[in-house]
């Protein structure tokens, strides 16, 4: 599917990795904190990979009431945690350090040995949270995939269905070198607040493609919402 129409998303544009960290460290820790104010706890679903790791690490200095912080991963690779592809685990090392060690990290990989057995019991599991989610961090991959949303996934029309009864689902893409286990576009789209934290020149371009309209590109399905998300952007 080609473009079809603009798609209008406050994009907020840094000179450099550093300033958007601080910015958008800044951000989810307001959001976090006004949670708390407002019911007593926070909840929030961070991506994994290389990109977020400064900006986890600069959100662990705010000072927060961690223990009532609640956190879950946007998606999982299903590897162990002592794999160097787990998400959960470069989470903790960014994130669970001086006062942030506090906060209740709930990850998505179980001891099953397909994600497709675990999604009832990590439905359950999650429940630990207060849902709908404060705040929802997204990356995005060149081929405009965001969470797990790859297109060429057999489970990928189930994964982007706004009224899927479960918080995550299980993927196998073929692209990807493991299955996964992801929030649904159910669970993403129903959080109080979203930012799409991306990096570089290509990315931008991929990103432009798909406020253009470009459909094919599952990250369009978060920028087309109603309430769209907050784009963070450096070169």
């Amino acid at each position: 599917m080609g473009a079809v129409g603009m798609i209008e998303a406050q994009i907020r544009t840094f000179p450099d990795r550093d300033a958007l960290n601080q910015a958008l460290a800044n951000v989810i820790a307001k959001d976090l904190k006004r949670a708390i104010e407002h019911r007593g706890k926070a909840s929030v679903a961070f991506s994994g990979g290389s990109t977020p790791a400064p900006m986890l690490e600069k959100l662990s200095e705010y000072t927060l009431d961690w223990s009532s912080t609640y956190a879950t991963l946007v998606d999982e690779r299903w590897v162990n945690l002592n794999h160097p592809d787990s998400n959960e685990a470069q989470l903790r090392q960014s994130l669970q350090r001086g006062s942030a060690r506090a906060i209740n990290l709930t990850g998505l990989k179980t001891e099953h040995s397909k994600p497709e057995q675990a999604i009832d019991d990590l439905d359950k599991t999650l429940d630990l949270l207060a849902w709908p989610l404060d705040c929802v961090h997204l990356g995005m991959g060149t081929d405009g995939h965001t969470a797990s949303w790859f297109s060429d996934a057999p489970e990928y029309a189930q994964a982007i269905n706004q009224r899927h009864r479960h918080r995550v689902i299980a993927l196998n893409p073929k692209a990807a070198s493991h299955p996964r286990m992801s929030l649904t576009a159910s669970a993403i789209l129903a959080a109080r607040s979203r930012y799409i934290h991306i990096t570089g020149e290509e990315k931008r371009g991929v990103l432009e493609r798909a406020l253009k309209g470009d459909k094919s590109l599952p990250i369009s399905i978060v920028l087309s919402h109603p309430s769209p998300p907050t784009i963070y952007w450096a070169p």
